[in-house]
């Protein structure tokens, strides 16, 4: 159950103070500073005088020298209580959303310690960032943790196997050959046909001997055949007549009359 705490705005802003003078009165003891780059807590009167005539010129409310100092000593107390808040254990704050979360009973615990933290209930510091411009050049600044990687200087030697190499035995007296793929047989033509062309498509002077030699023996057979034929007709037939014209001397019957 939530606790019952008053709004932000309850505890910031009383009689004539709201965001706006504050913004105006912060903005020029910022531009101010950068200016005469003073240091300490102790602003010079002129720019107390500038920012009374800033605050005056933009919403037309008139302050004393008073009343800013006292301005921003409730300044700087919103700066230093909002530090102490967040640095609480049990606290988270979260940037974005400018949000204070933690437990109640963490919430009570702070609340005995500074009853200002009441204001930071609800939300976080409004003006946090221009508060710390005036009031926290001495202060470590507020930041998100970050991890940090811390890289060691030494090496170590990392042994990287050996490939495994098989050596050859240069001693051994075999001699392996490579591996030569095996050719188609080829077979030789014992008769060579007179009219086949081996080489049609070749560009290259034909070789005729061969066919030739075949040619010749062809011809050499074919006269010894024809020989013996001729032979064979020319031989006298048992019972031939000499002149071989007469058909009666040839017949081995006896004619009669």
């Amino acid at each position: 159950m939530a606790l019952n705490i008053p709004q932000q705005s309850h505890f910031f802003y009383k009689r004539n103070w709201s965001p706006t003078a504050d913004g105006i009165l912060i903005k020029v003891l910022i531009q101010k500073k950068k200016e005469l780059n003073w240091h300490g807590e102790i602003i010079p009167e002129i720019v107390i005088e500038q920012a009374t005539k800033a605050i005056e010129m933009g919403i037309n409310l008139c302050f004393t020298s008073e009343e800013i100092n006292e301005r921003l000593v409730f300044l700087e107390s919103r700066y230093r209580c909002f530090k102490e808040v967040v640095k609480t254990p049990g606290t988270f704050w979260d940037f974005p959303s400018n949000i204070v979360d933690a437990t109640d009973s963490v919430w009570k615990t702070i609340f005995t310690k500074n009853k200002l933290a009441s204001a930071y209930y609800h939300k976080g510091e409004p003006i946090f960032n221009e508060l710390a411009c005036l009031f926290g050049e001495n202060d470590v600044k507020l930041e998100k943790t970050t991890t940090v990687i811390i890289l060691s200087e030494t090496v170590d030697n990392v042994h990287v196997a050996e490939p495994a190499i098989s050596h050859i035995q240069c001693s051994s007296e075999e001699v392996n050959s490579p591996m030569v793929e095996a050719k188609p047989n080829l077979r030789r033509k014992l008769f060579v046909d007179a009219n086949y062309v081996d080489d049609e498509g070749s560009t290259t002077e034909k070789d005729n001997e061969a066919d030739k030699e075949c040619q010749e023996k062809n011809m050499e057979m074919k006269t010894q055949k024809k020989g013996t034929l001729r032979q064979q007709l020319e031989s006298p037939q048992p019972y031939a007549s000499p002149g071989g014209s007469s058909c009666a001397s040839n017949s081995p019957y006896i004619w009669r009359r």
